[in-house]
């Protein structure tokens, strides 16, 4: 009888011990959406349970994120991509790397910092911005090798790695996101950069419909001035701007206001007068494969041609024709034309023109053509002034 009651004693107590050890696995800390959660203690857990759940922490770090509605802190280790969230308190200090205390609202992502977590209740004690740590703001004249890892500064030369923390607006970003014209601040140990944070950033700037201002000039404000491409897109510093278009005699203004990576369409068409209203064109050319060109520049007649309202040399040319040459003037929304080249005459080598001669040739008919309409107009504005000069005369006559 008394060695059964030694085994139901033995029995029970590895019953509790087993239940015992299920407990404590329970309440390990665990990991939330990437990030490392502490538990909270049982509130009916003893003081000496409490403490050896928690122990004692400090680490620098990068902070990530301040939440004040839920009095918590994200940070990243130094040197690591491991990411942290604690609780902190009112009583939780937080001080500026002169030791002077600050708010958790001064408190800024991107900031490299001493963390102590309480081994009693897994809160943040303190927060102290690193004074060893160089802070470099308002950093403009940068360079960002991404092969090497390498931020330029001028001459300078400072290392980043796949750790390094890239913020802009409290978001995290990617090297690939930063633009030269942007201004940031550089964090971190020696010459190795643990956070890079946009203090002002960029967005986008598009133009539509540019076909008329092509060759022409974009101004912002007095950051930028570019030649203008076709439908281009230009990343412009945050803030707000004139921007201003010019081709020729042709000007446009437009106040615009740049986001930080959002982007603004202006549509260049708004910028045209009456006098420059586009018209477009279409050409029916025989035979096929031959060259077109308007004012000069190659077109593609397999599309729809937008011009601007006037007058445009048309010039078409094919080995083997004749070329074609001929001033047209646009003045309507669309119109179309259909053009037959002519099979050029074959002639003795030593009397053989050229395609260029004879496009040249066509030019030059095609100017001597308006050059004489212009010297007969002024013919005859001569002899109806002769004329009238004559009739005065005549009537001055009468009364002598």
């Amino acid at each position: 009888m008394k060695q059964i009651t030694i085994l139901l004693c033995t029995i029970c107590i590895a019953v509790i011990l087993i239940s015992c050890a299920g407990e404590d696995n329970s309440n390990k800390s665990s990991i939330s959406n990437g990030v490392d959660v502490p538990v909270m203690p049982n509130k009916d857990k003893t003081e000496n349970e409490t403490s050896e759940e928690y122990s004692d922490t400090v680490f620098k770090a990068v902070v990530l994120e301040i939440n004040l509605e839920d009095k918590t802190m994200i940070f990243q280790r130094t040197s690591s991509t491991n990411r942290v969230k604690y609780s902190y308190t009112g009583g939780t200090d937080i001080t500026n790397r002169y030791g002077e205390i600050m708010s958790a609202e001064q408190l800024s992502p991107g900031e490299i910092v001493e963390v102590e977590v309480s081994s009693e209740n897994g809160k943040i004690t303190y927060v102290n911005i690193c004074k060893e740590n160089f802070d470099y703001p308002g950093v403009t004249n940068f360079k960002v090798d991404k092969e090497k890892k390498i931020i330029w500064v001028g001459s300078e030369k400072y290392i980043y790695t796949d750790n390094t923390v890239f913020i802009n607006a409290g978001k995290i970003i990617t090297p690939d996101n930063l633009e030269d014209i942007d201004v940031i601040t550089l964090k971190g140990y020696d010459r190795q950069v643990e956070s890079v944070v946009v203090t002002n950033g960029h967005g986008y700037l598009r133009l539509d419909t540019t076909e008329f201002f092509l060759g022409g000039y974009v101004e912002i404000g007095d950051k930028i001035v570019e030649s203008i491409t076709e439908n281009m897109v230009l990343a412009v510093p945050i803030g707000q701007y004139t921007m201003t278009v010019t081709k020729d005699k042709t000007q446009g203004s437009k106040d615009i206001i740049i986001n930080s990576n959002e982007e603004v369409r202006v549509n260049l068409i708004e910028f045209q007068n009456e006098a420059v209203r586009l018209g477009t064109l279409s050409f029916k050319i025989n035979p096929s494969g031959a060259k077109l060109t308007i004012d000069g520049v190659e077109k593609d007649y397999s599309k729809i041609i937008d011009v601007a309202f006037g007058t445009h040399k048309v010039v078409v040319t094919m080995k083997g024709y004749e070329p074609y040459a001929q001033m047209i003037t646009v003045e309507d929304i669309f119109k179309e034309y259909t053009i037959e080249l002519k099979e050029s005459v074959a002639e003795s080598s030593g009397d053989e023109t050229t395609t260029k001669d004879k496009e040249k040739e066509a030019e030059n008919k095609e100017t001597e053509t308006t050059t004489k309409e212009v010297v007969t107009t002024k013919k005859e504005k001569e002899t109806t002034t002769a004329q009238t000069i004559d009739y005065a005369g005549l009537i001055g006559s009468l009364f002598e």
